[in-house]
């Protein structure tokens, strides 16, 4: 697994969405990654460190990691099939031990940069 960043997200003018670009931490290698404008403006608001005034969905999903003592290890963009991208997210937590979780890129990756945790990509 290779660890990425965020680089930047750039409208996509054929999807009439926006493109996530995950660049390699160590490398010059870059994924775009298709996501909705909801998921979009949730990441960028993530990237900013914007508080709102009530919490988004990505904001209330780590508010519950956290409820429960969990953590987020890391989050897996682990493969394309059949053009759509898959994730998973790795929790832990004392209670529950760890559990891999099935999500969009999209969510995963807006839960990650909430949570500082690793994006790693296949």
């Amino acid at each position: 697994m290779i660890p990425v960043k965020v680089l930047k997200i750039s409208y996509h003018p054929e999807s009439r969405s926006y493109a996530v670009i995950l660049k390699e931490i160590a490398g010059d290698k870059c994924l775009p990654v298709i996501v909705g404008s909801f998921e979009a403006q949730s990441i960028a608001l993530a990237i900013e460190v914007v508080d709102t005034p009530r919490p988004l969905t990505h904001d209330l999903i780590c508010d519950v990691i956290t409820g429960i003592d969990g953590s987020l290890k890391t989050v897996r963009v682990s493969h394309l099939q059949d053009g759509v991208f898959y994730a998973q997210m790795e929790l832990e937590s004392d209670d529950i031990g760890n559990r891999i979780i099935d999500a969009r890129p999209s969510d995963a990756i807006a839960v990650a940069l909430r949570m500082n945790a690793p994006i790693l990509v296949a």
